[in-house]
C-alpha cells in the first residue's frame, strides 16, 4: 500500500509541479500540497522500510538492496529523470524533499540513493539523446545504482589536480588511472568519469578535461575493496582504477574538453540535496532527544524541563529550521535559473556543520545512552563527522528596499558617528524619515498609514540597522508601541492615537519592562486601579525606550492583585498621553551601545487614565503583549541582520584594501574562512526573518519562526561585529571606522523585546 501511494503522490506531484511553480510569486515558504503530501508518504517510507533497517546495515556493511528496491517500486530512486527517458521528472525542491526524509531514516541510504543523481544529472544536463535512452532508460526499467568517479588521491575539491588521462585514439578514447572514495562504487552499473584530455598544465581549466560515461563492466576497470568507514557505512565506497579502458567516443558527456563545466553545473544543482541529507539527519536527532529528554527523569521530572537541556533543545530545533530553510532557497534560486551556487554552498556548508552540532547536543541530552548503539544517536553522529568533508522579494518589495537604503546612506550612516558620541535624539533623521513614509509604515490605510505587511517593515528594518541600530531601535519603538492599538485597540483610540502619529512625527513608546520584570511580564507590578470611569496607575518601568520623546506611551499594569489569578486574565493595558499628570520621565541613561536611541525610567504616581483607553478588554493586557512580541520580533532581528551585513561589508572592504605580507589580507585563509562563515550567517539571518515575517503576514501567529529569527539573528550579529573587530586588528579601538560603533550597537540589540536564553525557554 505504501509504495502505491508513492507513486501515486509522485505522479500527480509531477503533473502540478510546473503550474504551482508559475502561480508562486514574492516571498513564499510553504510547500504545495501535493509537495506536503509528497512529504508525508516519504517519512512513512523512512519510518516504515528504512529505519528498521538501518542498524542492520550499518554493523554488517552490506549493500542495502532491500531498501533500494522498495525505493526504486516507490519511484523514490531516479525521480530526477526526465519523464521521456522513464523517469518522474521532479524538480528539484521536490529531490529535495526527497533526500531530507530519507536521510531523516538514514544518511547512509540516503546517500546511496543520492549518488544516483549524482551521476545522472551531467547526462541530463549535458548528454546526447543517444546517453540518456541507454543509461538513463536502464535505471527506470530496473533498480540499478551508478556511480559519480570525480575525486583522486591528490585531487578532492581541487579538481585542477585530476591526474586520470583520456587520450584519443580514432573513435575512442583510451582512458587510465585511479579514483578514490567513489560511492556506489561496487555495485555500480556504470560511472560518470572526468578525465584531463590536455596535458598542458597552462590550459585553462574550462578547457583541459573531458567527461565520459563508461559501462561498469568495460575491460580494464578494477574495483577496489570496500571502505570501511566512520559512518555512513551502508553506502558502498572503494577505489576504482581504469587502465586502458577503451571508451567509445559517443560516450563524451557533453563536448570534448567541457568536462570540468558540465561537473561544475552537477555539483551546483546536487548540493541543496547533500545539505538536505544533512537537514533530515538533524531532524532525526531532534526528534530522538525530545522523545528522550521527555521520558528520562532527574529530580522527579523530566530533564527536558530543565533549563539547560530546554537550551540544547532549542538550539538544535533553531538549528534544524535554519537548515531546511536554506536548503529549500538554494534549490529554489536553481529551479529560478539562477545557478550561481552560492545559496547552494551555504546550504551544504551550513547543514553540514549543523548536522554535527546538532548529533553532538544529542549525546550530551542521552548522557551514557548516547554512546549506546541500543539507540541511534552514536550512528547518526558517526554519518554526520562524514556529512561535514526561497522566495524571492516582488518588484515592489525591491523599489521599497532600494528606495531605504538610499536613505540610509544619504541621511544615516554620515551622521551615525554623530548622535553616538553626542548622544543627541536623531530628530532631524526622524522627520525626514517620516517625510518619505518610512516611520509608521505599519499603521494601517484606514488610520492614514500606508499599511504595510511585516515583510515590508522587515525590509526597512534590515536597511536601517545597516545604517545604525540605534536609529533604528528609535524608529521601530514606534512599531511597538502601536502595534498594540492595531491588534486590539478601539476605531476611536486608532483615529485618535495612529493618526495623530501620521499626520506629524511624534514618537511613542512601548511600557512594559520593569526593574524586576524584565522578559517576564508575568512579573510586572506596576498597578491599575478602577474607579468610576477611570483606572489609576501607579509603579515604575524601566529602560523604555523613546521615554523622554514619547508623546504616548503604551502601558501594561497588573488590575488583579491576586497572585492566584493566571497571567493571561491578571493585567490590562493602556494608551497613556505623554503629558499626563503624575507621569514622569527619568534622565537619559547612557547605554554601551544605541546612544541614539533614548533610553528612561518612567513614573507613574496616581496618574488617572479614562476606562476608554483600556487596550482590547480589562485583563486581556498579557495576552495583546505576548501577540505583540511575536509581530514584533522579526522588526528587531531585521535590525540586527542589517548591523551583521554592514559588519561583513566594512570588513570586507578592509580585508581587501589591507595588505601584509605583499596581498590583500582577505586572501589569507584565517581572514577568508571568517568572511565566508559572516556571509553565510547573514544570509541565514535575512532567510529566517523574512520566513517569520511571511508566516506572520499570511495569518500565522508567528512564535516559532519569530523566536527563532532574534536568537539566530542577534547571535549572527554579535559574531560578525566580534569578527570584523579581528579583522580590523589596530584600528579596531578607534572610530575611524564602523566596526567599533557597530560591535556597542549589536550588545544592545541582545536586550530588544527579550534575552535570547529566555526565548529558548519559554
Amino acid at each position: 500500500m505504501l509504495v502505491r501511494n508513492l507513486v501515486k503522490v509522485f505522479k500527480q506531484s509531477v503533473r502540478n509541479s510546473s503550474k504551482t511553480a508559475a502561480a508562486v510569486t514574492g516571498l513564499n515558504y510553504q510547500l504545495t500540497d501535493e509537495q506536503r503530501r509528497l512529504q508525508h508518504e516519504l517519512h512513512s517510507f523512512a519510518k516504515d522500510v528504512v529505519i528498521p533497517f538501518a542498524p542492520h546495515y550499518d554493523k554488517t556493511a552490506a549493500f542495502p538492496w532491500y531498501v533500494i528496491k522498495e525505493a526504486h517500486d516507490a519511484g523514490i530512486l531516479n525521480a530526477n529523470i526526465p519523464k521521456e527517458y522513464g523517469g518522474h521528472g521532479f524538480d528539484l525542491l521536490s529531490n529535495v524533499i526527497v533526500s531530507e526524509e530519507i536521510g531523516y531514516g538514514c544518511a547512509a541510504m540516503a546517500t546511496a540513493l543520492l549518488v544516483n543523481d549524482f551521476a545522472e544529472t551531467p547526462l541530463i544536463i549535458a548528454a546526447s539523446e543517444s546517453i540518456k535512452k541507454r543509461f538513463l532508460g536502464r535505471m527506470t526499467e530496473e533498480p540499478l545504482v551508478a556511480a559519480y568517479a570525480v575525486s583522486e588521491p591528490s585531487a578532492g575539491s581541487d579538481i585542477a589536480g585530476i591526474r586520470t588521462t583520456c587520450v584519443k585514439k580514432g573513435d575512442e578514447y583510451i582512458i587510465n588511472g585511479s579514483k578514490m572514495w567513489v560511492t556506489n562504487a561496487g555495485p555500480a552499473s556504470w560511472f560518470f568519469v572526468l578525465c584531463r584530455s590536455d596535458p598542458n598544465p597552462k590550459t585553462p581549466i574550462s578547457k583541459a578535461f573531458t567527461a565520459f560515461v563508461v559501462d561498469g563492466d568495460m575491460p580494464g576497470i578494477s574495483k577496489g575493496t570496500k571502505q570501511m568507514t566512520m559512518g555512513l557505512r551502508a553506502s558502498d565506497i572503494r577505489t576504482v582504477t581504469f587502465k586502458d579502458v577503451h571508451v567509445p567516443d559517443d560516450n563524451v558527456v557533453g563536448a570534448p574538453g567541457e568536462g570540468f563545466i558540465v561537473m561544475m553545473k552537477t555539483l551546483e544543482k546536487t548540493r541543496a540535496e547533500v545539505a538536505a541529507i544533512a537537514t533530515g539527519l538533524s531532524s532525526r536527532c531532534l526528534d530522538e532527544a525530545t522523545k528522550y529528554a521527555l521520558e528520562r527523569k532527574t529530580f522527579g521530572v523530566p530533564i527536558a524541563e530543565h533549563q539547560a537541556i530546554a537550551t540544547m533543545l532549542a538550539n538544535m530545533a533553531i538549528n534544524v529550521e535554519l537548515s531546511r530553510l536554506i536548503t529549500y532557497r538554494g534549490a529554489w534560486e536553481w529551479m529560478q535559473g539562477r545557478p550561481r551556487g552560492f545559496f547552494s554552498s551555504i546550504a551544504k556548508c551550513f547543514c553540514a556543520d549543523a548536522a554535527s552540532a546538532v548529533t553532538a547536543d544529542a549525546v550530551d541530552i542521552l548522557g551514557a545512552n548516547g554512546y549506546n548503539q541500543k539507540y541511534p544517536i552514536e550512528k547518526l553522529m558517526r554519518d554526520a563527522k562524514v556529512m561535514r568533508s526561497f522566495g524571492e522579494l516582488t518588484d515592489e518589495q525591491r523599489e521599497l528596499q532600494d528606495m531605504v537604503r538610499k536613505f540610509v546612506r544619504d541621511e544615516i550612516i554620515p551622521v551615525a558617528g554623530h548622535f553616538d558620541k553626542t548622544g543627541e535624539f536623531p530628530w532631524d533623521i526622524i522627520k525626514k524619515a517620516h517625510a518619505n513614509g518610512i516611520i509608521n509604515g505599519d499603521i494601517p490605510t484606514e488610520c492614514g498609514g500606508l499599511g504595510l505587511d511585516l515583510i515590508s517593515s522587515a525590509i526597512i528594518g534590515e536597511s536601517i540597522g545597516y545604517g545604525c541600530t540605534g536609529v533604528g531601535a528609535a524608529i521601530f519603538a514606534n512599531d511597538l508601541a502601536e502595534t498594540p492599538i492595531i491588534i486590539a485597540g478601539s476605531d476611536e483610540m486608532k483615529k485618535k492615537y495612529l493618526g495623530r502619529m501620521i499626520e506629524e512625527p511624534i514618537m511613542a513608546a512601548y511600557c512594559v519592562t520593569e526593574s524586576g520584570a524584565g522578559s517576564d511580564v508575568s512579573a510586572v507590578r506596576t498597578r491599575s486601579e478602577k474607579k468610576g470611569d477611570e483606572y489609576v496607575i501607579n509603579g515604575t518601568k524601566m529602560w523604555i525606550t523613546n521615554g523622554g520623546h514619547a508623546n504616548w506611551f503604551f502601558v501594561l499594569t497588573r488590575s488583579d492583585p491576586d497572585p492566584k489569578t493566571p497571567p493571561g486574565k491578571a493585567f490590562t493595558a493602556f494608551v497613556v498621553d505623554g503629558d499626563s499628570p503624575g507621569l514622569t520621565r527619568g534622565k537619559k541613561e547612557v547605554n554601551m551601545g544605541q546612544r541614539a536611541s533614548d533610553t528612561r525610567a518612567i513614573t507613574f504616581e496616581d496618574v488617572r487614565v479614562p476606562a476608554k483607553n483600556v487596550i482590547g478588554a480589562p485583563g486581556e493586557g498579557f495576552k495583546i503583549a505576548m501577540k505583540t512580541f511575536d509581530k514584533t520580533r522579526p522588526l528587531v532581528a531585521s535590525l540586527a541582520t542589517g548591523l551583521a551585513a554592514r559588519c561583513l561589508d566594512e570588513a570586507s572592504k578592509y580585508a581587501l584594501e589591507r595588505k601584509t605580507f605583499g596581498q590583500p589580507i582577505a586572501n589569507h585563509q584565517a581572514i577568508s574562512f571568517m568572511l565566508a562563515d559572516m556571509a553565510i550567517n547573514v544570509e541565514l539571518s535575512r532567510l529566517v526573518t523574512y520566513r517569520s515575517a511571511w508566516e506572520i503576514a499570511k495569518g500565522g501567529t508567528g512564535a516559532y519562526y519569530s523566536s527563532i529569527a532574534k536568537c539566530f539573528a542577534a547571535d549572527t550579529a554579535n559574531t560578525a561585529a566580534t569578527n570584523a573587530v579581528q579583522i580590523f586588528g589596530g584600528k579596531r579601538l578607534t572610530f575611524l571606522n564602523g566596526s567599533s560603533l557597530l560591535l556597542v550597537d549589536l550588545s544592545y540589540d541582545y536586550c530588544l523585546i527579550s534575552r535570547n536564553i529566555l526565548l529558548k525557554n519559554p
